[in-house]
């Protein structure tokens, strides 16, 4: 898959771990599906495990129902990976970081 970025295509890269991920997704993309509490639960309780099943998030969402799980992880496709049943967090650089910023953010308003 190519990724579209800035309207300009660009290749795939390669990760260290041999998963290829698509080119990085510009920062109002992520921003907007971060935008969703549950996303960002989802992303802080992946970061904190390194690796997560969908019912071990689901568990850990508590009042989610599975169709909805599905898509908030479909939306936060271009931040995870997934490997072997399990999804963690791509290899784009600071997810976990801009997570803590938003759970501190979200805190203090």
């Amino acid at each position: 898959m190519i990724a579209v970025v800035d309207g300009n295509e660009a290749a795939p890269e390669q990760r260290t771990d041999g998963i290829q991920q698509d080119a990085p997704v510009d920062e109002d993309e992520i921003f907007k599906t971060l935008n969703h509490k549950a996303r960002r639960d989802i992303i802080k309780f992946i970061g904190k495990e390194r690796a997560a099943t969908f019912s071990s998030i689901k568990k850990a969402l508590g009042d989610i129902e599975s169709p909805a799980l599905a898509y908030h992880l479909k939306s936060l496709s271009p931040l995870l990976v997934q490997k072997e049943g399990s999804y963690a967090l791509s290899g784009m650089p600071c997810i976990a970081a801009m997570s803590s910023t938003f759970s501190r953010a979200l805190s203090a308003s």
